[in-house]
């Protein structure tokens, strides 16, 4: 049933459940007011759905909405409720809630007044008094809970839009739907959880003196179950990182005196909770995400390609799952493994999958990681996208971090980083990016590797994806040509937050010899490029490379291979006096000497 609600400027959501739900939402006498509009969400089980009657009450009048839904779960129906808003702002209302008129008057004034106020906590009486913190007139600044304050969802109200119609901050935000009234573990929290993820994204999040309604008997957060104590524990560890375990004992002890001798029962409950608000990624990342989009939908993409990495794949899923940044995108293509990987992909997809962790599973039969990653790059609906292998890991703030990078830099398209490569032996080196001398660096180390960089869309479309001919060295002949484009640039500092590992059975490799006629054909590939592009400079470059692969020929030991391409470099140089330099350059480079493309630059 839908209301007229199109000059509805607070809009009540009012969760309900069961075939009784709408009669006891009739029952509640749900004021009309200037502004006010009602939206009811009626959870029905699939029996009960076909045969639900919306009460006249309700149907007669212009300014009730509802709507129904499948499944379980409170945050799930007020998650729903977020969804089909219409209003500039929404509360969120229990069915034998009394509603307040002038209660509700005053918040649409206070949010008025306040232009900037994403997030309003108000009060509601009760039969079970609640204990609330003074109030400021423009609000109390919720930087921090008060001390013995929990937040209640009926006393939630929340900008989802702006005057001009367009969407706000807190349109963005959601309930965590492992926690809340029919939850499987967590029975309550999911509010507290709900102010800490908006005052993660910098949102204007205050307390009011105003009461909204009325409330019989005591909300969820003061239930003593198991799945309500787990909860309180988790929300210790997450708002009081370093004293929750002081805390909960506190608690406990308060709890066990107010019950009667229950203090083992109620620490263990609230203990469980604490470790697992501690070590949960999947909570980690609800509340991390500092960066989203207005109407929820994901910045970034990561594209990953899978071949025969079912041994391997888990780890980097572990860390990717781990990331901070939500929402977030991740499309794995699997292109015929025959190991088991895809089975692996698909467990952990129905396993860590949720609104805003979206993962797409998709196939490739086309060999090779080009077309693998072309065939991804076909599903990327977002402004960013990330190319990663299935092989390496990321650290968990890595996401995050660059997509505030191209966030706070409006006009830049790439932002890079340097990457810690870590050979089986224990050893580790830094693989740098490079905003000077892109080109160069890019030909010469290949600073332009897969894993190095976040970039629009846009630009990874308008190179033209991956060059499947391409089956080696394929991320510096892509890297040539962003580059070639002029992007806009930026690197970031600080610690990698990349971790390469490098092995024989690693996309990128470890022999040159055993793949020269891949690598060959790469530097084949961009030489055409770059001659057709008027950049005769560059395709020296090229020159040089191959006189450093002969070098690197050699030694592997693969001596033929090394002077045969020796060969062919030199016939390439027109000039006698830049042989000497080829020369010099594959000699330094056989003989384990590093640094000769910085030595041979300047006579090339």
């Amino acid at each position: 049933m839908r209301g007229n609600h199109s000059n509805t400027i607070l809009e009540v959501a009012v969760a309900t459940c069961g075939p009784e739900g709408a009669e006891r939402v009739a029952a509640m006498g749900l004021p009309r007011l200037h502004g006010v509009g009602y939206l009811v969400s009626w959870q029905l089980s699939d029996t009960d759905i076909a045969s639900a009657v919306v009460p006249d009450s309700l149907t007669s009048r212009d300014d009730v909405r509802v709507v129904t839904l499948r499944g379980l779960g409170l945050s799930r129906n007020r998650n729903n409720c977020l969804r089909e808003a219409c209003g500039e702002l929404m509360m969120f209302a229990d069915d034998d809630l009394r509603l307040n008129p002038e209660g509700l008057a005053e918040v649409i004034e206070t949010f008025r007044r306040i232009p900037s106020l994403d997030y309003g906590s108000f009060r509601f009486d009760s039969d079970v008094p609640k204990q609330y913190p003074p109030s400021a007139p423009d609000g109390t600044p919720l930087h921090r809970l008060p001390r013995g304050f929990y937040q209640s969802s009926v006393e939630v109200v929340l900008r989802l839009r702006n005057p001009d119609g367009t969407p706000a901050p807190a349109s963005a935000l959601r309930f965590n739907e492992d926690f809340g009234l029919g939850a499987p573990r967590y029975t309550a929290g999911e509010e507290e959880l709900l102010l800490r993820r908006a005052r993660n994204a910098s949102m204007d999040c205050r307390a009011f003196d105003i009461t909204t309604a009325f409330h019989p008997g005591a909300s969820t957060g003061m239930s003593m179950s198991p799945g309500s104590l787990m909860a309180r524990g988790v929300c210790a560890a997450v708002e009081y990182p370093l004293t929750a375990p002081l805390r909960i004992m506190l608690t406990a002890y308060r709890l066990s005196r107010q019950q009667g001798g229950r203090f083992l029962p109620f620490l263990g409950s609230m203990a469980r909770g604490c470790i697992e608000g501690y070590t949960s990624h999947k909570l980690r990342r609800y509340l991390g995400g500092k960066i989203s989009q207005p109407d929820n939908r994901p910045l970034l993409t990561i594209v990953i390609p899978v071949y025969n990495r079912a041994g391997m794949v888990e780890d980097t899923l572990r860390s990717i799952e781990a990331q901070t940044l939500s929402p977030l995108r991740v499309v794995l293509v699997d292109n015929g493994s025959t190991d088991g990987s895809m089975e692996v992909l698909a467990r952990w997809k129905q396993r860590a999958a949720t609104p805003d962790f979206q993962i797409t599973l998709l196939e490739e039969s086309r060999p090779g990681a080009c077309a693998a990653r072309n065939r991804g790059l076909r599903e990327v609906d977002t402004p960013y996208v990330m190319f990663f292998d299935s092989d390496d890991t990321m650290a968990p703030g890595h996401c995050a971090r660059a997509v505030e990078a191209l966030q706070a830099n409006p006009g830049v398209e790439v932002a890079g980083w340097d990457v810690l490569c870590r050979k089986a032996g224990g050893n580790a080196f830094k693989a740098r990016f490079s905003t000077r001398n892109a080109l160069w660096n890019n030909i010469q180390h290949g600073s332009m590797a897969t894993l190095r960089y976040c970039l629009t869309t846009a630009l990874a479309r308008k190179a033209g994806g991956w060059d499947t001919a391409c089956a080696a060295w394929n991320d510096m002949e892509f890297g040539v040509r962003l580059l070639l484009l002029s992007p806009r640039m930026i690197k970031l500092g600080g610690k990698p937050t990349v971790f390469v590992n490098v092995h024989p059975q690693s996309i990128t490799g470890t022999s040159f010899a055993r793949r020269s006629d891949l690598l060959e054909n790469t530097l084949d590939t961009i030489e055409d490029t770059l001659a057709k592009a008027g950049r005769t400079d560059a395709v020296r470059w090229v020159n040089l490379r191959r006189a450093i692969l002969a070098g690197l020929y050699t030694r592997e030991g693969a001596t033929d291979k090394a002077r045969r391409l020796m060969s062919v470099t030199l016939a390439k140089e027109p000039s006698r006096r830049r042989r000497p330099a080829l020369r010099g350059a594959m000699t330094i480079t056989a003989r384990g000497m590093r640094g000769a493309a910085r030595i041979f630059r300047l006579l090339i």
